[in-house]
């Protein structure tokens, strides 16, 4: 055994799947486009809402607020679904006791764990769903917590904010 990263011929081993690999590759490039279309596109608006706030800072301000409500729902639906998923994992993985669970495919070659080691890798994944799931709540309370206390008192003087309400 030269190579570290080689599983011993006496342990069970999940072959990885061809076809998850590309799908897998092509999910992660799509992602990257978004994310790079999602940012040039928040960009040009904060631009738009810069020219704006020379006019109406009102407007700009609202419009600037909605934008990162927008953008951390969005976030937030993501976590989300990453959070299931693990939670999804956690519990087939405790239900089975093997770990990946039977008919899951794998990306690489993967040594089949059972017993004390499944379940933590269980009790791992069930873990991290529940740190998703609280990062993405605490996250989304604390931008729009943000949006509204600072957004408006950075952009628009406190005398016109409070004339507005």
């Amino acid at each position: 055994m030269s190579d570290k990263s080689e599983i011993p011929a006496d342990t069970d081993v999940m072959k990885a799947s061809r076809p998850l690999r590309i799908r897998m590759l092509l999910l992660f490039a799509a992602s990257a486009i978004v994310a790079a279309a999602v940012v040039f596109a928040a960009q040009l608006y904060v631009q738009k809402q810069i020219t704006l706030s020379s006019v109406d800072p009102l407007t700009a301000a609202d419009n600037v607020a909605l934008m990162v409500r927008c953008l951390t729902i969005a976030f937030g639906v993501g976590l989300a679904g990453f959070a299931a998923w693990f939670g999804w994992l956690g519990a087939c993985i405790l239900r089975t006791g093997q770990y990946p669970p039977p008919g899951l495919p794998v990306i690489r070659d993967t040594r089949i764990r059972r017993g004390h080691w499944a379940k933590c890798t269980a009790v791992a994944a069930l873990l991290y769903c529940a740190l998703l799931l609280a990062v993405g709540t605490y996250g989304a309370w604390r931008f729009d917590y943000a949006v509204r206390t600072f957004v408006h008192h950075e952009l628009v003087p406190l005398d016109k904010l409070a004339d507005r309400r």
